[in-house]
């Protein structure tokens, strides 16, 4: 039929439709090539990035309140989070990103871009990313925080 068109998708797949400003599309078209995506694929990592910033966000909410509410008692875990150290599940703070940089920074004589630039390319990443991380817009996953720590020399692997 004339002026029909049929789209076949598969179960996996969906569309989203929406309108945005040109000068939008343009920022996120030339940011999705610098980090090497495709417009659809930087999207999509993106609303997945929000996603889980708003989970972990929301994780150590309830963890500073479960802290809150076990000062002054002896349970292991109220332990562990009062004194600043990280439980299984939950990414650094970013003071500790920022710290893991400056360290490398002093170390090799680096200036702050570049330092961004290495640590981030210890977990094949935009410099975007760690500064994101750095300023806490961005949660880092506990597993990019060990590989990066065992990388720069900051986490030794007890075999």
């Amino acid at each position: 039929m004339p002026g029909v068109k049929i789209l076949v998708m598969t179960s996996a797949t969906s569309v989203i439709h929406f309108e945005t400003q040109r000068a939008n599309k343009a920022r996120w078209v030339k940011q999705a090539q610098l980090e090497g995506h495709g417009l659809a694929d930087w999207i999509t990592d993106a609303l997945d990035q929000r996603c889980h910033d708003y989970n972990i966000r929301g994780m150590r909410q309830r963890k500073d309140r479960m802290a809150a509410s076990l000062a002054g008692t002896k349970s292991e875990i109220g332990v562990c989070w009062m004194s600043g150290k990280q439980s299984s599940g939950i990414g650094p703070a970013p003071e500790e990103v920022k710290k893991l940089r400056e360290n490398i920074q002093a170390s090799e004589g680096l200036g702050i871009t570049s330092a961004q630039d290495r640590c981030a390319a210890m977990l094949h990443t935009s410099r975007r990313a760690w500064q994101q991380w750095e300023r806490g817009d961005r949660g880092m996953h506990p597993a990019f925080w060990e590989l990066v720590r065992l990388k720069s020399g900051s986490l030794k692997l007890d075999l």
